[in-house]
């Protein structure tokens, strides 16, 4: 078993509005598949995203809040 590297994460920006909205979706989609619901947490997802972690909470309060959201998000995309 080979151990994979991690992929480059994005340098965090001023991004705002929908740009902040899908990089996190999509972080938490790709965490959720690979550290599980239980291994997810809300200051991975911003990493992942390239956000702060304030630019996520200020979304969602929860980490359930935040997984509803992204899952539904990523069945159906055009839900805002």
């Amino acid at each position: 078993m080979t151990q994979s590297s991690s992929p480059k994460r994005p340098a965090r920006s001023h991004r705002r509005g929908a740009a902040v909205r899908d990089g996190v979706m999509s972080a938490a989609v790709h965490e959720l598949l690979n550290v599980g619901f239980d291994g997810l947490t809300i200051a991975q997802v911003a990493d992942r995203a390239g956000v702060h972690v304030t630019s996520v909470y200020r979304r969602w309060k929860t980490k359930e809040q935040l997984v509803t959201d992204a899952l539904i998000n990523h069945l159906d995309p055009s839900i805002p």
